[in-house]
């Protein structure tokens, strides 16, 4: 085992967490953890300037999108397929 002096960090992660909740005061649609096809774009919506502010402002160059969803509404190909679509 190593001693703690030995262990150094190589890098960094910086996470953000923006969950359907936060958009329950503009959702018609759906409420709580519950999610459809119309809340995804609010989703996609949000990584798309996350991803252009750190990139653009911030000078990052790694930008990876991880959609978490749980317990999950959605039926995987709809997931795959924002992912996607957001490459």
């Amino acid at each position: 085992m190593l001693p703690p002096s030995k262990l150094q960090p190589t890098r960094r992660e910086l996470v953000f967490d923006i969950d359907m909740t936060d958009y329950d005061a503009i959702r018609s649609c759906c409420s709580g953890g519950a999610i459809c096809k119309r809340c995804w774009g609010f989703i996609a919506a949000a990584v798309t300037v996350l991803d252009e502010a750190l990139r653009r402002d911030f000078g990052y160059r790694y930008v990876r999108a991880a959609f978490l969803v749980f317990p999950f509404y959605q039926p995987l190909p709809l997931i795959s397929s924002i992912i996607m679509r957001l490459k």
